[in-house]
């Protein structure tokens, strides 16, 4: 199990300032304050951040690979896996582990879907 907390006083946040600044509204709960908290986790070849809603509890999943942007370029080995797997270069994927305590679309755990999606979702003021 993952432990989320919050990372803002480490030197090394890249995770935690790209979901502050990407999701200023929780895309599930439509909080205007979600407080992301952040959990690492290895997976394979690849790490991902983990970001969890403190006010209805969602998780997102995001790799850091896409979150650095070393993902967008084939000739790099991550960019080079994000093809295999028939995946845009451009494109940050996030899989959602859990929809949160208010949300009902059960059909959306275990999804991958683009982060603009959710961005788009988040600076129109609505949930998901």
């Amino acid at each position: 199990m993952a432990i989320f907390k919050r990372e803002d006083n480490k030197y090394y946040n890249m995770s935690q300032q790209f979901i502050d600044g990407m999701l200023i509204n929780c895309p599930f709960c439509g909080t205007k304050d979600p407080h992301w908290l952040v959990a690492h986790q290895l997976r394979f070849l690849t790490n991902e951040s983990l970001f969890s809603c403190e006010k209805c509890s969602a998780i997102i999943r995001i790799n850091d690979a896409d979150i650095s942007g070393e993902a967008c370029n084939k000739y790099t080995a991550r960019g080079f896996f994000k093809l295999m797997e028939r995946k845009k270069l451009k494109v940050i994927y996030v899989k959602i582990d859990d929809i949160g305590n208010v949300c009902k679309k059960y059909d959306l755990i275990n999804t991958e879907i683009d982060i603009k999606i959710l961005y788009d979702i988040v600076n129109n003021n609505k949930t998901i």
